[in-house]
C-alpha cells in the first residue's frame, strides 16, 4: 500500500511539473509578440536540441540540418502572431518542423537516408562498463540500419510519437493524415524494426 501511494505521489508530481512547464511555454510567443525578445531566446534554447535532433533523425546531412533549423525558427518568428496560448506549444511548433521537412523532400525529391538514435539512448562512458558501451553502440548501429528500411512517412511518424512523445492525434493533425493512417504507419514501423532487430539477435547468437 505504501509503495503504491509513493508511486502515485511521484506520478502526480511529474504530472504537475509537466503541467507547469507547458503553461510556461504557452507564454513565450505571446510575450515575444508584445516585444519581449528574451522570450524567443528562451524558446530557442528550450527547443534547439529537440528540433535539431529531429532533423538529424530524419536522415538529413549536417548542412541541410543547419539550413532547415534556421528556416524553421524564422517561420516560428513569422508565425508567432498566429499562435494561441490555449494550445500546447510543442505540437504547434513541431507542425512547423514536420511541414518544413516535408517541403524539403517535396522540393528535392529525395528519400530519407539514414537516422541516428544517439539521443534516444544515453551512452555509457564509465571505464568499468566498456563492455556495455560497446554492446550499446552495436545496438545503435543495427537500429540505424533498421531505420533505413522504413519509408519517409513511417520514420517521421515514429520519431514524432516515440522520440518527441507526441500523441497520435496531434501527429495526424500535423501531417494532415487520418489518425488511423498514423496508427498504421506507426504499427508497421515498429514491426519492421522489431523484425530486423530480432533477425540481428538470432544471427548474433550463432
Amino acid at each position: 500500500m505504501g509503495v503504491s501511494l509513493k508511486k502515485t505521489n511521484e506520478n502526480n508530481e511529474l504530472g504537475q511539473e509537466s503541467y507547469v512547464l507547458d503553461m510556461q511555454e504557452r507564454t513565450w510567443l505571446p510575450r515575444y509578440c508584445r516585444g519581449d525578445n528574451k522570450a524567443f531566446v528562451t524558446l530557442m534554447q528550450a527547443y534547439r536540441r529537440p528540433v535539431y535532433s529531429y532533423l538529424v533523425h530524419c536522415g538529413l546531412d549536417g548542412s541541410t540540418c543547419d539550413d532547415l533549423f534556421q528556416e524553421i525558427f524564422m517561420k516560428i518568428h513569422k508565425a508567432a502572431q498566429s499562435y494561441r496560448a490555449h494550445l500546447a506549444l510543442r505540437p504547434w511548433l513541431f507542425a512547423i518542423v514536420a511541414n518544413t521537412v516535408r517541403n524539403h523532400y517535396r522540393h528535392t525529391a529525395k528519400e530519407l537516408l539514414t537516422a541516428s538514435l544517439d539521443d534516444m539512448v544515453d551512452p555509457i562512458y564509465a571505464d568499468d562498463q566498456v563492455g556495455k558501451q560497446v554492446q550499446q553502440q552495436d545496438t545503435l548501429q543495427h537500429l540505424q540500419l533498421a531505420l533505413q528500411n522504413l519509408s519517409a512517412i513511417q520514420r517521421q511518424v515514429l520519431l514524432l510519437v516515440v522520440n518527441e512523445g507526441m500523441k497520435q492525434k496531434d501527429v495526424a493533425a500535423m501531417l494532415e493524415l487520418p489518425v488511423n493512417t498514423v496508427k498504421t504507419h506507426l504499427h508497421r514501423a515498429r514491426l519492421i524494426l522489431a523484425k530486423r532487430l530480432a533477425h540481428w539477435q538470432v544471427e548474433g547468437e550463432r
